[in-house]
């Protein structure tokens, strides 16, 4: 009898324990009065206790009231999700003046049907998105606007900004607003949307922004930076359906450092840029520029004032991949006609995307890789895909669009050392979404180290397969063709070095 008493208490403990995790997952509302509500006051919510890790917090949930919570009291707080402003005619506010919030369910929404915003605004004020997904404005009859002012708002999720709406974030003061996850600006799903990034003031660190995502909608993103500092790894765009409007605007005392290439029309009128390269045409007034123009073999102008002054291009060197060892992850069907050594033949064939391509086995991680002569630095690849004009079929294996809040791309790793053993990780290039130029050429920012094997990796949503047709890879030995110019606004001038001059002022 005893030991059936201990299996029953037992039983009854686990019971308890489960029941307690069960309930205290809940949707936990702001109580429906007026005014500003302190966040870490249990009674001013409906569950009469503070939401926790594992709860999702709603706030403005009905139209006749526009509601607000605060956190002022200096407390740390956590949550699993945010949903302010859910329906169309509904309304709610977050406001941090002092204190810190942490959420880490899967999705944190400012404006999801309504009206949704943030507010972070003292030097205390903390606020980080530890993971899942970020929308500011997710529907057509919805808005959201974050409003970075003071404090420190991270970001580690992928961030949406503006889904078939139109949504804000803006930076200014003593606000800083750090992004390791990516940063989608338009996301269209079905309707007109618009993203823009503000900074007036502050910092910015953001890792990766892409504009628009390929659908046949028409998309607006754009930065618009004219005081504070802003640091970028990289600026990418998806246009496939050329519905895309790309803009970057810089001007006053602007700091603006872009480590690798910059794929959008930029606009100068002060401040000071300096990127990898610009792959797409630029307009300077006024302002500092450095950069490398026309990194991608392409001409690209420089425009100041009312006259186009010069283009520049690189001289890339050899492909130093050529005739190298070559692996893959796996190889369709074992057959050698799809072996990684056809990316490195130096064969590249415009016509049908069959022939003399790589082609692994299934798997959502596909990778293929190169083992270079020595320990190289490499400055840039030149990529072409299977069908690299971007025609319909086979198109996107080198990227996963399935899910549009879950976009994967391609990136690179360098490794130091052989086919065999790869060795130690020495660098992992941002992730790129484009796959529709051909001969794509990848400009990378500073590696801090030199490799011997370089990686090309694909991630996928569901089984697929990775195909290449080439790889080239450049290590230039020449000092890449930037250009350094000063403009003002009263009178064009400047001193230009290190490039080559392909048309003349």
């Amino acid at each position: 009898m005893s030991n059936y008493l201990v299996f029953l208490r037992s039983m009854i403990y686990v019971l308890c324990v489960v029941t307690t995790s069960w309930v205290t997952a809940a949707t936990v509302y702001l109580v429906d009065t007026e005014g500003e509500k302190e966040w870490g006051v249990g009674v001013n919510w409906t569950s009469g206790s503070v939401p926790g890790r594992n709860d999702v917090a709603e706030v403005g949930r009905t139209e006749a009231l526009t509601q607000s919570a605060i956190i002022s009291d200096g407390g740390n707080y956590s949550v699993g999700n945010l949903v302010f402003g859910r329906e169309a005619g509904w309304s709610g506010t977050l406001k941090i003046t002092n204190g810190t919030l942490n959420t880490y369910g899967g999705n944190t929404m400012f404006g999801h049907g309504g009206s949704g915003f943030l507010e972070l605004n003292g030097e205390n004020a903390v606020l980080t998105i530890q993971s899942g997904s970020f929308y500011v404005g997710n529907n057509s009859t919805g808005d959201g606007t974050i409003n970075v002012t003071k404090g420190t708002f991270t970001n580690k999720a992928n961030f949406f900004l503006g889904v078939r709406t139109t949504a804000n974030l803006n930076i200014s003061e003593g606000g800083k607003f750090i992004s390791t996850g990516s940063i989608q600006l338009g996301h269209v799903q079905g309707a007109i949307s618009s993203g823009t990034i503000t900074q007036t003031g502050g910092v910015s660190e953001i890792n990766s922004i892409q504009f628009g995502n390929n659908t046949g909608h028409n998309v607006t993103g754009t930065i618009d930076i004219s005081g504070g500092t802003m640091s970028i790894q990289q600026i990418t765009k998806q246009d496939s359906n050329n519905k895309l409007t790309a803009n970057f605007l810089i001007s006053g005392d602007a700091d603006v450092q872009v480590a690798g290439d910059i794929s959008i029309p930029v606009t100068m009128t002060g401040g000071n840029l300096s990127a990898g390269s610009f792959r797409e045409n630029t307009t300077i007034s006024s302002g500092t520029l450095r950069g490398a123009l026309n990194a991608d073999g392409k001409t690209r102008t420089l425009t100041v004032g009312a006259g186009k002054v010069l283009a520049l291009q690189r001289d890339l060197g050899s492909n130093i991949a050529l005739g190298q060892a070559t692996s893959q992850i796996s190889t369709y069907s074992n057959n050698s006609k799809y072996d990684s050594s056809k990316a490195v033949d130096g064969i590249i064939q415009s016509g049908d995307g069959e022939s003399n391509i790589t082609h692994t086995g299934g798997g959502k991680y596909l990778w293929w890789q190169v083992e270079l002569d020595k320990a190289t630095p490499i400055t840039n690849v030149k990529l072409y895909n299977r069908y690299f004009h971007g025609e319909t079929g086979k198109n996107e294996r080198l990227v996963d669009l399935s899910d549009p809040e879950n976009p994967h791309g391609f990136y690179f790793e360098i490794y130091d050392g052989t086919i065999g053993n790869e060795g130690n990780l020495l660098w992992t290039s941002p992730e790129y979404f484009d796959y529709t130029r051909e001969g794509m050429l990848l400009t990378f920012g500073d590696v801090p180290e030199n490799g011997t094997i370089l990686r090309l990796v694909r991630e996928c949503n569901s089984t697929d397969f990775l195909n290449l047709k080439e790889v080239e890879v450049f290590s230039a030995t020449s000092e890449l063709p930037t250009l350094e110019m000063n403009v003002f606004a009263d009178k064009v001038g400047g001193y230009i070095t290190t490039y080559k001059r392909l048309v003349s002022p």
